[in-house]
């Protein structure tokens, strides 16, 4: 049991590294839309997405971890989330379990804010965009969808109370 606990700080400290390089992709984003250099947004959201993809490999590697913990707890499959996994091992790993999921809320309530904010810079960008190629011969060839960003990945399933 021991070892999968370990193996869960290590999946969890992951995710909060992923979670971080996010923040850090949206923040950059917010800088480039401010300048207008929709090439450098365009490879943020492709970093984003590759973010995106390994944090889904991770949730998937946490919560296979946490359920077979929860089974050697005799916790409810349902119980089987990660503070309440972290209220039952023993003081040290509970202790670092509980840290990493105070900083894994933290860094979500942070990229959540800089997602709103970074949607507001978008949509003023696509209305300056199709407001100054309205009076050129290419009005309404501003296509809003280039700037979609990736689905939101600050929900972390098997961790939220």
């Amino acid at each position: 049991m021991k070892e999968k606990i370990k193996t869960l700080i290590e999946i969890v400290s992951e995710e909060v590294r992923e979670f971080q390089q996010f923040l850090g992709f949206l923040t950059h984003q917010a800088e480039v839309l401010t300048a207008g250099d929709f090439d450098s947004f365009e490879r943020s959201v492709a970093l984003q997405e590759e973010v995106s993809l390994r944090l889904d490999l991770l949730e998937k590697r946490r919560q296979e971890v946490t359920s077979s913990l929860a089974e050697k707890l005799k916790l409810d499959h349902q119980d089987g989330e990660l503070p309440k996994v972290s209220l039952l091992v023993e003081v040290s790993q509970s202790t670092k379990l509980r840290e990493l999921y105070e900083t894994l809320l933290g860094l979500c309530s942070k990229i959540e804010q800089a997602r709103a904010a970074n949607e507001l810079l978008i949509q003023e960008s696509v209305g300056l965009m199709q407001g100054s190629l309205s009076s050129s011969p290419h009005a309404g060839s501003a296509d809003p969808e280039r700037f979609e960003q990736p689905k939101p990945v600050y929900e972390v399933p098997g961790m939220m109370n």
